[in-house]
């Protein structure tokens, strides 16, 4: 199976439609606020049968929007995010992480 972080976003709709036979969307940050060490851990530990997760989470909520007003502190939840995803698929063994580019810089 493959877990889809960011299931909600623009892209992860897309993204989620198109393999909707083999999609575990991963819900928003109600219930797995990634931005925690722990969190991609236990949505891994509650999925037992991904193989793949495609990272597309983006902590903004404003899209673009988010970067151009506080464009230090987004690329640190992400940088955070991305670390947090990396070290729960190598502990739990995942075979495959997909990750996207999803930032910009203003200008």
């Amino acid at each position: 199976m493959i877990l889809i972080t960011g299931a909600g976003g623009f892209l992860g709709r897309s993204v989620t439609r198109q393999l909707s036979d083999q999609a575990i969307p991963l819900p928003g940050r109600h219930q797995y606020d990634l931005r925690l060490p722990s969190a991609m851990h236990d949505a891994l530990a509650d999925h037992r049968m991904v193989t793949t997760v495609i990272h597309l989470a983006y902590p903004g909520t404003n899209g673009i929007g988010t970067m151009i007003t506080t464009p230090a502190d987004l690329v640190q939840q992400m940088l955070q995010i991305d670390l947090n995803v990396i070290h729960a698929c190598a502990r739990m063994r995942v075979e495959r992480l997909v990750r996207t580019n999803r930032s910009c810089w203003p200008r």
